[in-house]
């Protein structure tokens, strides 16, 4: 049995894409407030919790009823911090109040979830020692009829021309790591490398809540996607 489950979310100032993404407004609110709302309202949290190196962020989180216990350094906030770097220090930091065994959720401000999608996620029973659970998306397209350039004048070819003649539907499908959530043990965080270097399993969201947020463009159509669902 877990001792608890906990939920941190990384949600750094900078974004070079997005400028200041996670407190940009998204359907009416800082993005940052999906998760914050929809992790509390859940009840299955003993804590939820902001990484963060925006003292900004830090008081609108709290404002929300998150925790802040630590400012993020300038060195964990940058373009090459990994997530597992995020949450090993947050889990260091608050060491004292968890356990190998307490089951840990790392939840990025771009994780704009319905609450069932939420409660479907969190609720997916025991987990092995290192395993890890990976929020997906289903690839609508798939890589193996892509196409790549051939020379350097601009002609294209198949990367796969042996599928052809193969109909789409009839091909493996393919998923892509949606970056919205993760779940794992606390032991299995602190001794991972990556959170996909570890065994781990899959929860497949709907396309509308696997949308990227990475570009201007993608934030207008997951806009467009998620209005009247939430």
């Amino acid at each position: 049995m877990y001792l608890q489950k906990i939920a941190i979310i990384p949600a750094r100032s900078g974004s070079k894409r997005i400028s200041g993404k996670n407190f940009k407004d998204f359907l009416g609110q800082p993005l940052i407030a999906h998760p914050i709302r929809n992790l509390l309202a859940t009840a299955l949290f003993s804590k939820v919790i902001v990484s963060t190196d925006s003292q900004e962020i830090a008081e609108f989180s709290q404002s929300l009823g998150a925790e802040v216990p630590f400012i993020r350094q300038p060195e964990l906030a940058d373009d090459f911090t990994t997530t597992v770097e995020v949450i090993q220090d947050a889990l260091i930091r608050i060491g004292p109040s968890t356990a190998d065994n307490d089951l840990i959720f790392c939840a990025y401000p771009g994780a704009v979830l319905s609450l069932d999608s939420w409660r479907s996620f969190i609720g997916q029973g025991e987990f092995l020692a290192e395993e890890f659970l990976v929020t997906v998306g289903r690839m609508r397209n798939s890589p193996q009829r892509s196409i790549r350039r051939a020379t350097s004048h601009g002609f294209m070819e198949m990367a796969q021309p042996e599928n052809s003649g193969i109909r789409t539907q009839d091909l493996e499908e393919h998923f892509y790591d949606a970056g919205k959530a993760y779940a794992a043990k606390t032991s299995a965080w602190l001794a991972a490398k990556s959170v996909l270097s570890n065994p781990f399993r899959t929860h497949e969201l709907p396309y509308w809540e696997a949308q990227d947020l990475d570009e201007p463009v993608d934030w207008e159509i997951a806009e467009l996607m998620l209005r009247g669902r939430i």
